[in-house]
C-alpha cells in the first residue's frame, strides 16, 4: 500500500469512528429532554453490559480476521477462512443469545434490581447475535481496503440508529426503543456485509482452522472485557445500588466528559501505525525529538480542552435555543461531574504512547495486567463509596467519578514503569504532571470560587490559565533540540 493510500485509509477509518462517538455525544441534550433520569440511568447501565457481552460473543475473532485473512493467498483459502469463521461464530452466538433470552428476567433483576426490563434484554440478545456476524463482515470489507463501501455502510448504519432513536424514544418505553434502534442498525450492517462478501461463502467447515482461530483470539478476550469494565463499572453500580435517577445524572456528566475519550481514540488510531513505521525507519535520537514534540503537542492540547470545558460546562448546558434550554433542568447537576471525567481521560493520555511501545515489542501481557489492576482499584474504591456514602448524593457521585481518576492514574504510572525498557522515546512526564496539576488546581478553584463570578471574569481567568498551559507544555515543540534528561 502506498503512503498516500495508507494516509487516506487511516483518515477514513478515524473519521467514521470519531463521527459515531461524536454523534452520541451531541445527542445527550436530546436525551435529557425526552428521557427521564431513571430510564436514562437504566439504559446507561445496560449499555456497558451490551459492550461486555459483545466481547464475549466475538472472543477475539476480529483480530483473528486481520491476521489470517491477510495470510490467505488465494480466493479458495479466503473462502475456507470466512466460511469456517461464519459457521463457528453463528453457532456460538446462537447458543449465547438463546441463553440470554431464557435468562432475560434474571439478568434484568441482577443489573437493574427489577425484572421490568426483560424485553430489553431479549432485544440485546438479538442485537448481539446479528452484530457479531455483521462486525466480522465489516472487518472483511476493511481488510480488502474497500474504503467507500466501509464508510457508506458505517455512516448509513449510524444515521439509521440515530434517526430511529429520535423517532421512537419520544413515544415512551425508552430503554426498549433505544435498543430497538440499535437492532435495526446492526441488521442493516449485516445485510450489506453479507451481500458484499457473498463470493467468500461456501458450505464448508475446517475443524483445525477453527481451533487455530480460537487459540489466537481468546487471550485477547480478557483484556477487552476488563477495558470495558474499567470504563463502565461506575455507571452500572451507581444505577444498581444508589438509584436509577442518580445513574441517569451520572451518565450525562460522564458523556459530556467523553469528549476527551473521543480525542484519545482518534489519536490512538493515527499513532499506532505511524509509531511502528517510524521506530523501524529512523534512529532513536531522531525519534526522541519527534515523539517528545508530538507528546507535548497532544497533551497540551488535551489540557486546554480540559480547562475550557471545565470552566464553561454549566454555561454550555444552560444555553437556550429558540427559548429552550439545551439541557433539561433535572440534569444540570451533572455539570459537577464533567471536569472529573475529563481529568480521568486526560491522565490516560500518556498511556497511548506506552501501549504503542508495548504492542510493538509484543509484550502484551503487561496490557492485561495493567487493566486488571486498574479494574480492581476502581472496584474497591467504588464499593467503599457505595458502602459508606456521604449524605449528599452529588458528593457521592463526585467520589464515584474520582475512583475512575484513581484507576487511570495507576494505569499511567504502571504503563510508564513497565514500558521504560522497550520505549524508544522517553517523554517529558514531569512537565506533563506539572501542567495537569496546574490546570486541575485552576478547575478546582473555578468549582469552589470562580464559578460564582461574572462570565467575563471567568473567561479572563481561563484565558490566563490556557496561556500558562501552552507556554509550559509546548516548550519541547518550540525547542530545536530536546534535552535527553527531560
Amino acid at each position: 500500500m502506498s503512503l498516500r493510500r495508507f494516509s487516506t485509509a487511516a483518515a477514513v477509518y478515524t473519521a467514521v469512528s470519531t463521527l459515531g462517538k461524536a454523534m452520541n455525544f451531541l445527542l445527550v441534550p436530546f436525551y435529557t429532554h425526552v428521557v427521564p433520569p431513571d430510564e436514562f440511568g437504566v439504559y446507561s447501565a445496560l449499555f456497558p453490559f451490551y459492550a461486555v457481552m459483545l466481547m464475549i460473543f466475538q472472543y477475539g475473532m476480529p483480530s483473528a480476521i486481520i491476521k489470517f485473512y491477510a495470510e490467505a493467498k488465494t480466493h479458495a483459502e479466503k473462502q475456507e477462512l470466512v466460511s469456517t469463521l461464519f459457521v463457528m461464530q453463528a453457532a456460538s452466538s446462537f447458543v449465547l443469545s438463546l441463553l440470554m433470552m431464557l435468562c432475560a428476567s434474571s439478568i434484568s433483576l441482577l443489573f437493574i434490581g427489577t425484572d421490568d426490563y426483560a424485553d430489553s434484554i431479549i432485544l440485546i440478545a438479538i442485537s448481539l447475535f446479528v452484530e457479531t456476524l455483521g462486525f466480522n463482515l465489516m472487518w472483511l470489507i476493511r481488510s480488502d481496503n474497500r474504503l467507500a463501501l466501509f464508510a457508506f455502510t458505517s455512516l448509513m448504519s449510524l444515521a439509521l440508529n440515530i434517526g430511529l432513536a429520535i423517532w421512537l424514544v419520544p413515544k415512551g418505553n425508552y430503554v426498549f426503543n433505544l435498543f430497538l434502534a440499535q437492532v435495526a442498525a446492526v441488521v442493516f450492517t449485516f445485510g450489506i456485509g453479507l451481500m458484499a462478501n457473498a463470493s467468500l461463502f461456501k458450505p464448508y467447515f475446517n475443524k483445525d482452522l477453527a481451533k487455530k482461530l480460537w487459540l489466537f483470539g481468546y487471550p485477547l478476550l480478557g483484556y477487552s472485557i476488563l477495558a470495558v469494565l474499567l470504563d463502565s463499572l461506575d455507571k452500572v453500580l451507581v444505577t444498581r445500588f444508589i438509584s436509577k435517577e442518580a445513574g441517569g445524572i451520572y451518565s450525562v456528566g460522564y458523556r459530556l466528559g467523553m469528549v476527551m475519550a473521543i480525542l484519545n481514540g482518534s489519536f490512538r488510531t493515527a499513532l499506532l501505525p505511524f509509531f511502528a513505521q517510524r521506530v523501524e525507519s529512523h534512529s532513536p535520537e531522531e525519534n526522541k525529538r519527534l515523539f517528545v514534540q508530538i507528546f507535548s503537542l497532544y497533551t497540551t492540547g488535551l489540557t486546554v480542552v480540559f480547562l475550557v470545558l471545565s470552566f464553561f460546562v454549566r454555561d454550555f448546558m444552560t444555553i437556550e435555543i429558540f427559548g429552550y434550554a439545551l439541557f433539561k433542568q433535572t440534569y444540570l447537576s451533572a455539570a459537577t461531574l464533567t471536569p472529573i471525567v475529563l481529568l480521568a481521560y486526560l491522565i490516560a493520555a500518556p498511556t497511548e504512547f506506552s501501549k504503542a511501545a508495548l504492542t510493538k515489542s509484543g509484550d502484551t501481557k503487561i496490557l492485561l495486567n495493567a487493566v486488571l489492576f486498574s479494574v480492581l482499584i476502581n472496584l474497591s474504591l467504588l464499593i467503599l463509596v457505595i458502602k459508606f456514602p456521604p449524605s449528599n448524593t452529588g458528593l457521592t457521585l463526585q467520589l464515584v467519578a474520582m475512583a475512575t481518576v484513581a484507576a487511570y492514574l495507576f494505569n499511567m504510572i504502571y504503563f510508564r514503569c513497565k514500558s521504560r525498557a522497550v520505549d524508544p522515546t522517553p517523554y517529558p512526564m514531569r512537565r506533563f504532571v506539572f501542567v495537569v496539576l496546574m490546570a486541575t488546581l485552576a478547575v478546582a478553584l473555578n468549582e469552589i470560587y470562580f464559578n460564582a463570578k461574572a462570565f467575563w471574569l471567568r473567561v479572563l481567568i481561563c484565558a490566563l490559565m490556557v496561556s500558562l498551559t501552552v507556554g509550559v507544555g509546548m516548550c519541547p515543540v518550540w525547542k530545536r533540540k530536546v534535552s535527553l534528561r527531560d
